[in-house]
Order: structure tokens, then sequence, then C-alpha cells
């Protein structure tokens, strides 16, 4: 019985050893599992993070989208506006051509008038003279007026378009360096 009892205490210490075996390794899995939980969990935090970033990308994409767009208004409405002010130049400069035509045709009709009053000086009277002389001064003093004018307007449209200009390549600029940094960002 002896020999039965020590058999049986040895299956008992084998299925012991067994056992803790089996618990070892149920513990090592737990610990595995736990290991791969943490892993989960840090890999959702980075998930998070990342949707997180994207969330800022994308609405740092939209606000510069935007901006573009602004610009892009920005930039036709001062196309439209440089449009406009060469027609109003091209405008101008036919009006101030039609004036200098008019003085031209009034200057020679009053060349006219003088070769005619050359002409008759015996019969014409005195105050005639005077009269055509002061036509001829106001008609000079006009000539000078508008010429003056018409200076001053080339230089104030030479400078209004050679600023719009500037404006335009400084907006084209700042597109070209959005389009830049949205391709960065992309």
């Amino acid at each position: 019985m002896d020999e039965d009892s020590g058999a049986i205490l040895r299956q008992i210490s084998s299925f012991k050893n067994m056992i803790d075996q089996v618990n070892e390794e149920i513990e090592a899995n737990i610990q595995t599992t736990r290991h791969i939980e943490s892993e989960i969990i840090r890999c959702s935090e980075l998930e998070k993070g990342y949707l997180i970033r994207e969330s800022k990308l994308s609405e740092m994409v939209f606000n510069d989208e935007f901006e573009l767009n602004g610009v892009l208004v920005a930039t036709t409405v001062a196309r439209n506006s440089l449009e406009s002010t060469e027609e109003e130049l091209n405008a101008m400069n036919s009006y101030i051509e039609n004036m200098l035509r008019r003085i031209q045709e009034k200057r020679e009709k009053f060349i006219t008038q003088c070769e005619q009053f050359q002409e008759d000086i015996v019969s014409a009277e005195t105050e005639e003279l005077h009269e055509l002389l002061s036509k001829k001064d106001a008609l000079d003093n006009e000539r000078q007026s508008l010429i003056s004018k018409i200076d001053v307007l080339k230089h104030s449209t030479a400078d209004f378009i050679e600023e719009a200009l500037g404006e335009i390549i400084s907006l084209t600029t700042d597109i070209d360096d959005l389009k830049n940094l949205i391709c960065n960002l992309i």
C-alpha cells in the first residue's frame, strides 16, 4: 500500500506540476493579453491624436482655400478696376484729342481771320482789332491750361496704373505663396 500511496503521491505531484505549468501559461497569456490591451489603448490614443491633427489640417486647408478665393476675388476686382481705369483713360485721351483738334481749328480760324483782317486793315476799326487779340490771348491761355491739365492727367494716370499693377503683382506673389503652402501641407 505504501507503493500505491507513493505512486498516488507522485501522480498528484505530477498533476500539481502540470497544474502549476498550466497556471504559469495562463498567467503568461494574461500578461500578453494585458500588453495587447495596453497597445490597443495606446494605438487608440494615437488614432485620436491623428484624427485631431487631421481635423486641424483640414480646417487650415479650408481656411487657406477661403483666403485664396478672397485673393482671387480681389485680383478680379483689381483687374476690372484696371480695365475700367484704362477705359476712362482712353475716353479722356479721346476727349483731349477732340479738345486739341477744336483748339487747332479755332487757331486756324483765328489765323484766317487775322489774314482777312490784314487785308481789310484800312477799313477795320480799332475795336475789332482789340477783340480779336483778346480772343487770341484767351485761346492761348485755354490751350496752355489744357496742356497743363493733360500733363497732370497723364502723370496721375500713370502713377495709378503703376500702383495697381504693383498691387496685382503683390497679390499674384501672395497667391503663389499660398499655393506653395497648400502644396507643402498636402
